[in-house]
């Protein structure tokens, strides 16, 4: 059970958005409690609690006109799942729990807090003896200034100077630092006179050449690894640059009725998706995803025509979503993210909605692999949100049932955690009341590949009873 007030310090327990600073040991204040005017009054879990975590958040402000509060942050609850092996039935059991990622620190001991740095006034207990090795410095370190820490009983003068080095732990290290002095001296000494003229030192006394600059840095989808491989990669450079694909030029190509109804599994799904406008194809089918919404972006006065390709549109998606993690994951997509009985309940931002959008030095004008695929549930509220726009899919369920594809329509909308699913049919644009100036149609063939669908602004109304 956990109690908070507000004015509670509080530390973070799990790892939500580490680009920013929200991550596991996180500090920071209550500053309140949201409840929803529909929600369940206390006990009831809040729809969302406002921490401070003054300069340790450093993503955009939610105040952007109240820098007091520059470290304010909502946070939302957070489903967490356990998996126990019952030895009886030889079956696994799930139990979870909601709650929020939170737990009172008004202390901590020094191990939580290594990697932390705390900018405020501490006090410290070291204790009377050195319980391990290096624990003193570890506390010290944590402080941006040593007029901001206290220590309780002081600080022997001997504690850093005789216990620290009679340490067990101290015994390698001292006998590498005696190892390496002997072999300093005893360099020094060799060489101090130099060689005869024209002899050349024996092999395993030449002298050390120092080592290469390294050119290339492990590949990275954070968005500041990114940025620090290209500053470092432009500053030291020292061979060749790899020769860069040429992109293609996204053309549309209206394919032949004849041939599209042949592809499609459900042959009145098809036929009622011809009714409402022109289907256009690009290709290939491991991007066609995101080909299909450039097809459409342009059509309602986004972007212009031919000033992105896929890989640019992809990388710019990547930095966005870096950028506004917070904003997106509260504001685009937390429908999804807390879906118990979908694809939410193992949530991952950097695996299910980052990592697939762009990896570095890619190229995907030739197509991905399946990796970096489209996901419908996660990019497509992304995009929405991105460009304040309507995205309306037209599609087949996950699953066949009694062996038929089920007709599906799904509207992600703009600015809007709200997504609409209706199952069973192909609702009509009219019928869905959408803003068709900015609004773009696609459709999802057989569960495996995206069309973009031209829907002219002038189409008439469903007749009376048809959806």
């Amino acid at each position: 059970m956990l109690h908070l007030c507000v004015g509670a310090k509080v530390m973070m327990t799990s790892n939500v958005c580490q680009p920013v600073g929200l991550c596991n040991g996180a500090l920071g204040k209550v500053i309140d409690f949201i409840f929803h005017s529909t929600s369940a009054p206390p006990p009831s879990l809040p729809n969302f609690i406002w921490v401070d975590f003054c300069k340790g958040y450093t993503g955009p402000s939610y105040f952007p006109n109240h820098p007091a509060r520059k470290g304010w942050v909502p946070l939302h609850s957070m489903r967490v799942e356990a998996y126990t092996l019952d030895a009886e039935r030889g079956d696994w059991i799930t139990r979870s729990r909601t709650m929020f990622p939170l737990r009172l620190s008004y202390a901590t001991t020094i191990w939580k807090a290594q990697g932390q740095t705390i900018r405020g006034k501490f006090v410290v207990d070291l204790s009377a003896y050195e319980k391990d090795h290096g624990l003193t410095y570890t506390a010290f370190s944590r402080a941006t200034s040593l007029t901001n820490i206290g220590i309780i009983g002081g600080l022997p003068c001997d504690r850093l100077c005789t216990k620290v080095l009679q340490h067990k732990k101290m015994a390698p290290r001292k006998k590498e630092d005696e190892r390496l002095h002997l072999l300093g001296e005893d360099t020094s000494t060799r060489f101090s006179e130099g060689f005869a003229p024209g002899e050349d030192p024996p092999p395993d006394e030449a002298t050390p050449q120092p080592a290469p600059i390294l050119t290339k840095l492990k590949p990275s989808r954070r968005l500041d690894d990114k940025r620090h491989a290209r500053n470092y990669s432009e500053a030291h450079s020292t061979s060749s640059s790899p020769k860069t694909k040429r992109a293609k030029r996204i053309v549309p190509q209206t394919s032949n009725p004849d041939t599209l109804n042949s592809r499609f599994d459900d042959q009145f799904q098809f036929k009622e998706i011809m009714r409402i406008g022109q289907i256009e194809d690009v290709s290939p089918d491991g991007n066609c995803g995101f080909y299909a919404v450039l097809l459409g972006l342009p059509n309602i006065g986004k972007i212009e025509h031919g000033s992105l390709t896929v890989t640019a549109f992809r990388e710019q998606l990547w930095k966005y979503a870096g950028e506004n993690e917070m904003i997106i994951r509260a504001t685009a997509i937390p429908s999804v993210q807390n879906n118990a009985n979908g694809v939410g309940k193992c949530f991952s931002w950097y695996t299910l909605v980052l990592d697939p959008l762009f990896g570095e030095k890619a190229c995907y004008e030739g197509g991905c692999g399946t990796d970096s695929w489209m996901s419908a549930e996660w990019h497509f509220p992304l995009i929405a949100y991105k460009y304040n726009c309507t995205i309306v899919l037209y599609g087949s369920d996950a699953v066949s049932v009694a062996g038929q594809v089920r007709k599906s329509t799904q509207v992600f909308l703009s600015n809007s955690n709200k997504q609409e699913y209706h199952g069973g049919v192909i609702v009509h644009p009219r019928t869905l009341k959408v803003d068709m100036p900015s609004t773009i149609f696609l459709v999802h063939q057989n569960m495996n590949h995206f069309l973009h669908l031209s829907v002219p602004m002038d189409i008439q109304k469903p007749p009376d009873g048809d959806d």
